[in-house]
C-alpha cells in the first residue's frame, strides 16, 4: 500500500522560472517550466505503483501488441499542482481558467516493437482546452519530447476555437490514415501530412503548458522506449478563457 497526503505529493516548487516560446504563423504559444514538482519522484512513484488499462475501446487495434499506450484517470485532489499551472497560463500567456478538475490522469507509454524509422506518434488536438504535461522519466530515460505542427493539406497552423469551424476542420484533417484512433498510434511517412515547427526536449520534472488547439503529439527518438516506458502526467482544463 502507498498512502500519501495528495496535498503533499502534489507540491510544487516555490519558486518557478518559465520560459515562453511563440510558434511561427500564428500557430500559438507555450511554456516550459523546469523543475515543477518539490519530490518528482514521489510522484513519479505513485505513477507505477497504480494499474493502468489499455484506453482504446476497439479490442482489435494494435495497443498492447505492438506498443502499450495505457491511460488512467482517478479521482484524486491534486490542486497544488493544477493552481499553478493556471498560475502560470494566466500570468505568461493570458488565458485565464476558471477552476480545476477533481481527476489525476497519467500516461504510460512502451514499444513492444521498434516502430518503422519514418514512423512518428500521430499529431493531434486536444480540443478548446488548456493542456499541460510533466514529464516524470528518469535522466536516462530521456529521450525525444513532444512536438508542435502544422498541417499541410489543409494548410493550417492551429485549430479555430468557434465550435462549428472546429468540427468542420476537423472532419477534413483526421481523415483516412490520419485519424488516430482506426489507425494507430504511429503515423508513417507523417511529413506527407505535417510539418513539424518546434520541439520541447523531454527532460526530468519538466513541465510543458499549451493551449490544446495547437497541433502536438510526443516525438520519438530511434530505439526509444522499449527498455523503459514513457512516463508523463497530463492535465486538460476546461472552459479556458484565451485573450482576444
Amino acid at each position: 500500500m502507498y498512502r500519501f497526503r495528495p496535498t503533499e505529493l502534489f507540491r510544487t516548487q516555490a519558486e518557478m522560472d518559465y520560459r515562453r516560446y511563440t510558434l511561427p504563423d500564428g500557430a500559438g504559444r507555450y511554456l516550459v517550466v523546469d523543475d515543477f514538482y518539490a519530490d518528482p519522484l514521489a510522484v513519479r512513484r505513485l505513477l507505477l505503483t497504480t494499474p493502468y488499462p489499455a484506453w482504446e475501446r476497439d479490442l482489435s487495434g494494435a495497443n498492447l501488441v505492438a506498443y502499450s499506450d495505457c491511460r488512467q484517470n482517478i479521482q484524486l485532489p491534486t490542486d497544488p499542482a493544477q493552481d499553478a499551472i493556471r498560475g502560470l497560463a494566466a500570468q505568461a500567456l493570458g488565458i485565464q481558467v476558471p477552476r480545476n478538475r477533481p481527476n489525476f490522469v497519467t500516461n504510460l507509454f512502451r514499444n513492444e516493437h521498434e516502430p518503422p524509422a519514418t514512423a512518428q506518434p500521430r499529431p493531434h488536438d486536444d480540443g478548446p482546452s488548456l493542456a499541460a504535461i510533466v514529464m516524470l522519466n528518469l535522466p536516462e530515460e530521456c529521450a525525444g519530447g513532444t512536438a508542435f505542427y502544422a498541417s499541410r493539406d489543409p494548410a493550417v497552423s492551429c485549430m479555430p476555437a468557434d465550435p462549428q469551424a472546429y468540427q468542420s476542420l476537423r472532419s477534413q484533417i483526421y481523415s483516412q490514415d490520419r485519424e488516430e484512433a482506426r489507425a494507430g498510434y504511429f503515423l508513417d511517412h507523417w511529413q506527407t501530412h505535417w510539418e513539424r515547427i518546434a520541439q520541447v526536449e523531454m527532460q526530468f520534472n519538466r513541465l510543458l503548458i499549451y493551449p490544446g488547439l495547437q497541433f502536438h503529439g510526443h516525438w520519438h527518438a530511434p530505439g526509444s522506449f522499449i527498455e523503459h516506458w514513457r512516463v508523463n502526467q497530463t492535465f486538460f482544463f476546461d472552459d479556458p478563457i484565451f485573450p482576444t
